[in-house]
Formats: structure tokens, C-alpha cells, sequence
């Protein structure tokens, strides 16, 4: 399939430090550099993390955006509501591997398999679990 070009973009980053004080993992750099290493969304990708990698995780199970969705350049951006998958954490647990690859096969997580989305989700029920606690 071809791709219709959008208009060229010659828009430059506005240096508003937005994307730099909103990323949880400081993976943006103040001096413009990038530590993709320490991006969310490659964090929450791996199949082996750190305990400190496990501290960024959220209810954000699967990549992140966070940087792009405070980005002014990105304010008048329509977000579709396809591009979000919203999974019932206690049902999917149900499913046979088949059928989970069968339901999300369209979404960028399923591409990483089940184990790593299912680790990511059992962080993330911890930290709400000890939140409980409090």
C-alpha cells in the first residue's frame, strides 16, 4: 500500500521543556539528547528489567507517548480512540494464548508476546495493591 504525504513539517522543537519535565524516566535530556535505553516505552518492552526499570512502569502497561502528548506542537492533534486499547486486567488472564493473539493481533504490544504484557500488568497491580495498603 502507498502512503499519501501529509504537508512537510518544518516545525522546530520550541525548547518549552515540556517533554523534558514530563518524562517520569528522565530520558529526555535537558541538552536535547535522547537516552532511549531509559524511555518507558523501551522499558516496558523488554522481556528482562531491573527493579529500578520496574518503578517506571504504570497504568500505562505498554509504551508511554507522555513526551508527545504534552508536546504543543501535538495540541490540536486528533487522537483516535482505536489507538488506545483498554484490556480488562482480570478477564484476559482467561484467555488461551490463541485467542489472546487472535484479539490483539492489530496492537503494537501483541508483537511482544503475552509474557512480557503480562508481567507489566502484574507490576502495575503491586504497586496498586501497596497503594491499598497505605
Amino acid at each position: 500500500a502507498l502512503f499519501k504525504y501529509d504537508k512537510t513539517n518544518n516545525r522546530k522543537c520550541l525548547k518549552c521543556g515540556k517533554c523534558i519535565n514530563s518524562c517520569p524516566s528522565g530520558a529526555i535530556k535537558s541538552n536535547g539528547m535522547f537516552d532511549g535505553k531509559s524511555c518507558i516505552s523501551y522499558i516496558n518492552q523488554k522481556k528482562n528489567i531491573t527493579s529500578r526499570e520496574e518503578s517506571f512502569i504504570n497504568q500505562c502497561v505498554f509504551g508511554c507517548d507522555i513526551c508527545a502528548e504534552v508536546c504543543p506542537h501535538n495540541e490540536k492533534v486528533a487522537v483516535y480512540d482505536d489507538e488506545r486499547v483498554l484490556i480488562d486486567i482480570k478477564n484476559y488472564k482467561h484467555m488461551s494464548n490463541r485467542e489472546f493473539n487472535n484479539k490483539y493481533k492489530n496492537y503494537a504490544f501483541s508483537w511482544r508476546g503475552r509474557n512480557v504484557f503480562e508481567r507489566n500488568i502484574n507490576i502495575y497491580k503491586q504497586k496498586l495493591e501497596k497503594r491499598i495498603d497505605l
